[in-house]
């Protein structure tokens, strides 16, 4: 009993400025840790993962979609007795007709609780309200919907280790910053009397200025893609449409500003689907080298001559990790030559001029890279007819 009356005498004698640190890093690691993020994508997106947790994902989004089916067979049997209903729309009549399951997921670093609760489509009734209402200047703001607060579920399921973790994240910031103001504010001899240090001085110009060199980085980044794909976008825009971005911002960012399209300058160029003709030759050199690229398809609209094989040296010192080469007449010569120039880690290649055996030969070759390949016949068998087509693309190529 003694030592909670200590503990409790102890914290009133806390600094005022302590109790304010605690209670705004409280409020600010509750946004990053308890909602769940805006979600853009309803459907099943879990179902071939290994992940433990995201086959609970997949537990909870499958119980949920088994429920409101027996909802709208219920509703059906209802409706085919009611004659007021034409015949023809009584599948269509309902509170359940057009709602589906939405999967939400809550914590950081790790999730440690998802639940499901109903999207309603067009022409529904809302069971419960799924999309944020609008605050300025931000589009959306997550937490400021209760849908994405966990106070209501069809299905749910907790993971108990990541709930602890989350538990240990929020005590440790919170009242570490508290701890760390009371420290700071008493070794100084008060609010009102607090002396500033070279050393505290050069701590918080090294803490802006990293601050400042990250979002600088970032948006230098971001108006670069912006040039290359409005240069593009002119004459060419199927390859403007073609270049994907995401968010590549931290996690606790965008949960604590409610939405990471709140954060434009954070969203980066990362794959690119490339149509290999003529008329975007010069493009290629300025795409694989956009700085966030890590995923890039490369696609003929005919028939590749040498010179175009040649391109792929452009790879040499790009950040790609994933390669997609949709190029007939591709042979092992030019597969040696992409992994020798690009450190990626996937390669993905589509009807190759290249027997099994040489794929086995690349495999080892190059373990660290993750080949896989799909043939059309007859390249998907070492048959004669294989082995002439591989021979006459090589010889036109000028490998023999």
């Amino acid at each position: 009993m003694s030592r909670i009356t200590t503990a409790l005498t102890r914290l009133r004698r806390l600094h005022p400025l302590s109790w304010i640190v605690v209670v705004l890093a409280g409020v600010v690691m509750t946004l990053i840790i308890v909602p769940a993020g805006y979600q853009r994508e309803y459907f099943d997106q879990f179902g071939s993962s290994r992940i433990w947790w995201d086959r609970q994902c997949q537990a909870v989004y499958d119980e949920t979609q088994q429920l409101f089916d027996e909802k709208r067979e219920k509703e059906n049997r209802r409706n085919s007795n009611d004659s007021t209903i034409p015949s023809g729309w009584r599948q269509f009549v309902g509170k359940w007709i057009f709602v589906y399951p939405t999967i939400k997921q809550h914590g950081w670093p790790r999730p440690f609780l998802v639940r499901s609760l109903p999207l309603v489509a067009d022409g529904g009734i809302p069971v419960y309200p799924t999309s944020p209402r609008r605050i300025e200047p931000f589009e959306y703001v997550s937490w400021t919907h209760a849908a994405n607060w966990p106070l209501f579920a069809t299905t749910w399921r907790i993971h108990p280790g990541n709930l602890l973790l989350c538990i240990v994240v929020w005590v440790g910031v919170v009242f570490g910053a508290g701890a760390a103001t009371e420290w700071c504010v008493r070794s100084r001899g008060g609010l009102f009397r607090f002396r500033f240090r070279l050393a505290d001085l050069l701590a918080l110009a090294t803490v802006v200025a990293l601050g400042v060199g990250w979002w600088s980085h970032h948006s230098r980044a971001k108006q670069l893609e912006t040039r290359i794909v409005e240069r593009l976008g002119v004459t060419k825009p199927r390859v403007a449409q073609s270049l994907h971005s995401e968010y590549v911002g931290p996690v606790w960012l965008a949960r604590l500003v409610g939405d990471d399209r709140s954060l434009p300058d954070l969203w980066h160029i990362t794959r690119a689907d490339y149509l290999w003709w003529d008329a975007w030759k010069g493009d290629f050199e300025q795409i694989v080298h956009l700085p966030y690229l890590r995923d890039l398809e490369i696609t003929q609209v005919y028939k590749v001559e040498s010179e175009w094989f040649n391109q792929l040296d452009k790879l040499a010192g790009s950040s790609l990790q994933v390669l997609r080469l949709w190029l007939s007449g591709l042979v092992v010569e030019d597969v040696q030559r992409v992994l020798d120039k690009a450190n990626i880690e996937h390669l993905v290649l589509e009807n190759p001029m290249i027997r099994v055996d040489e794929i086995k030969q690349l495999r080892e070759q190059y373990p660290n890279v993750e080949i896989e390949v799909s043939w059309a016949l007859p390249f998907a068998q070492d048959s004669p007819a294989a082995e002439e087509v591989i021979a006459e693309a090589r010889s036109r190529r000028g490998f023999d």
